[in-house]
């Protein structure tokens, strides 16, 4: 397999000068459908991203550097020296298509889809990336074990899911029509399920309720916020043909009732809007966009703030203007994008399109660093650096640097937005300063400095 890692050194050419990027990386070949790995397991000491190989429908992990690469999923020849259940059915077709994985926010498992029994092994219509036929299944790393979380009938199909940064919600859309080929999507409906533990400690998909939100339309969850203790954000894309807009429903679960409301977040006629995901801050979304022309979309990065009054195209992968050694002269479309944890870097799979008749034929896994100017939480206006660093034996260590005297507190929050601890409160002098903390169990924490000028806040996962 032939190996790229080359760097584009193209500056950003936009109306305003909030997102700057830094480089643009091409890590390699054949990659798409990337995924952030926040945990480190010893079973994957080097893994930072999980991605799809689609040659051959296989999980593999990289570092973020693209390096330390290793199949996960391929038959009798992967990192973790297991094989897929269905892979040793005997039943038809003897390797399963995997894909679509998505990462747990702190527990070392990782959910993707794979074809079921169902599956005829059509490019077209059971790969992963489109999904008929296929089931949603765990990986547990460390445990070394495979599960399956759901049975769908025959003829239905799955998208991309969604889970919440706190690992309690996961939400999937299921495909029971298929549309039109080159004309629309067909019908699905969202599935929002409870992420629960079962009597042997697996996790389980519990379906609380399902929704179709506009009616019947193409439905795709994106990503899920957590907006307090009890309700939830889920950014989401859908549509009646096939160029989608985005929405979000924010939900609260109360006993066995859900109460909801939908708002359109914009719409943009003959343009295509997919892939929204929130940074680790939640004060900037990420997606794609772009026209749909021939069966295909020509679609760039873009991020903004979220209620969409402050965008920014990121990339100009199809305007030969901009970035003429970097054009694409077929076109081409982004996949799901990933942040890294502190919001300074997306990966992103680019499928290039051959040809008007040949979309989606070869594809570039991507490194997107940026500039920290308005991705965090406006650090460089106070001058104020703000890092979470790799745990100190069974601790969390927090550096941060002041650019003069003054009283601050250093706190620890929980996703339910309450103080768990004061890390540090009182005046410090300017300069550089560390502090530690020990989370009492495993979960998601935000690490909170503020000043008289400032909040900033980072997210930390933290596996007991």
């Amino acid at each position: 397999m032939f190996w790229i890692m080359f760097i584009l050194s193209t500056f950003l050419q936009t109306k305003g000068d909030k997102y700057e990027m830094k480089k643009d990386t091409v890590l390699l070949e054949n990659g798409v459908l990337p995924n952030w790995i926040s945990w480190k397991s010893s079973a994957l000491p080097n893994a930072d991203l999980v991605y799809v190989n689609p040659v051959n429908w296989d999980l593999w992990i990289i570092d973020e550097n693209g390096g330390n690469k290793s199949c996960l999923t391929s038959y009798d020849d992967n990192i973790l020296g297991i094989n897929f259940p269905l892979d040793e059915d005997s039943i038809a077709p003897a390797i399963h298509w995997k894909g679509a994985p998505i990462v747990h926010p702190f527990l070392p498992i990782i959910f993707f889809r794979a074809e079921n029994e169902n599956s005829a092994h059509k490019p077209l219509e059971n790969a992963p990336s489109i999904g008929w036929d296929n089931d949603i299944w765990a990986l547990d790393v460390s445990k070394k074990v495979y599960y399956r979380l759901t049975n769908l009938d025959s003829g239905q199909g799955l998208q991309r899911a969604a889970i919440s940064e706190d690992g309690k919600w996961f939400v999937y859309p299921l495909r029971y029509d298929k549309g039109n080929s080159g004309d629309d999507y067909g019908f699905s409906k969202m599935i929002f399920c409870e992420i629960v533990p079962d009597t042997n400690d697996r996790l389980q998909l519990l379906k609380r309720f399902e929704m179709e939100p506009n009616g019947q339309m193409y439905y795709e969850p994106n990503d899920i916020h957590k907006n307090d203790s009890c309700s939830y954000l889920l950014l989401y894309s859908a549509s009646s043909g096939v160029c989608c807009d985005p929405y979000e429903y924010k939900w609260t679960w109360e006993g066995d009732s859900c109460y909801g409301t939908n708002k359109s977040l914009q719409t943009t006629p003959s343009q295509h809007e997919e892939f929204f995901m929130f940074s680790p801050s939640g004060e900037n979304i990420a997606w794609m966009k772009g026209p749909y022309f021939l069966y295909r979309y020509f679609a760039d990065l873009y991020i903004s703030n979220p209620d969409f009054t402050e965008i920014e195209r990121i990339t100009w992968y199809n305007d030969s203007t901009v970035w003429p050694d970097s054009y694409k002269p077929n076109g081409c479309q982004l996949d799901c994008l990933t942040w890294n944890d502190d919001g300074t870097t997306i990966f992103f799979g680019l499928w290039i399109h051959d040809g008007p008749l040949k979309p989606f034929n070869s594809s570039e896994l991507h490194r997107l660093d940026l500039s920290t100017q308005g991705i965090t939480e406006k650090s460089n206006d106070a001058g104020i650096n703000l890092k979470l660093l790799t745990t100190c034996g069974e601790r969390v260590a927090i550096r941060y640097t002041l650019p003069k005297d003054e009283y601050i507190e250093l706190s620890v929050y929980g996703v339910d937005g309450r103080k768990k601890d004061v890390i540090a409160n009182g005046y410090k002098t300017a300069g550089i300063h560390t502090n530690f903390c020990k989370p009492s169990s495993s979960g998601v924490y935000f690490i909170r400095l503020k000043t008289a000028d400032i909040i900033i806040t980072r997210k930390t996962i933290w596996v007991k």
